[in-house]
């Protein structure tokens, strides 16, 4: 099941080393993993994700949906997956996944995590934040991720043992995806202005 440790250990037995998961933050403030901005088609919650303490989050079941295999299996901490994919030496693809309204949050939320959680780690990470807003440049999005890796570099500048953690930030727009999936350059520029290609 989808942005679960399940689906993680699942994966790394088929030979993956690469993972990509999506993070957003509970009512309190907790990093967790799921897609959606509801809980309704991945877990035996209801209602808007975000909106939620961490304490009521922790006790959904996110595999029943999925499988008999997979039932009870709960919707993760970002920390727990993060932990999992240091541990284990994996990549991480860390898309911001903010409830609407909360990008910077999120995105601040989860740098923070990412600079102690992989403090002395040489294992690649990237943040992205995908804006699916038709028509629009997805600045919350841009926000978001733009949030993530301003944090780390930061941190990075003042932490030796964060020096080489490989980071980057992507952002794709719904006009970027319609173009066969490349990311034009126009827009990369629209969305980081004085960044040239």
């Amino acid at each position: 099941p989808e942005n679960t440790l399940a689906a993680f250990r699942v994966g790394a037995s088929h030979g993956y080393r690469a993972f990509e998961c999506d993070v957003k933050l509970s009512a309190d403030g907790v990093g967790f993993l799921l897609h959606d901005d509801t809980l309704e088609r991945t877990t035996t919650g209801q209602g808007v994700a975000g909106d939620q303490p961490w304490e009521a989050l922790a006790v959904l079941d996110a595999g029943g949906w999925h499988s008999r295999a997979f039932v009870g299996e709960p919707l993760p901490r970002f920390e727990a997956i993060a932990r999992y994919c240091q541990r284990n030496g994996h990549a991480l693809n860390v898309e911001i996944k903010p409830t609407p309204g909360t990008e910077r949050e999120t995105g601040l939320a989860v740098a923070q995590a990412c600079t102690a959680l992989w403090a002395g780690s040489s294992a690649p990470l990237l943040f992205s934040s995908l804006a699916a807003v038709l028509g629009g440049m997805g600045f919350g999005a841009y926000s978001a991720a733009n949030a993530a890796l301003d944090c780390f570099v930061t941190a990075r500048r003042q932490n030796e043992r964060l020096q080489d953690v490989p980071a980057s930030v992507s952002v794709l727009t719904a006009s970027a995806l319609q173009n066969t999936g490349a990311v034009k350059a126009e827009d990369f520029t629209q969305l980081t202005p004085g960044v040239t290609i």
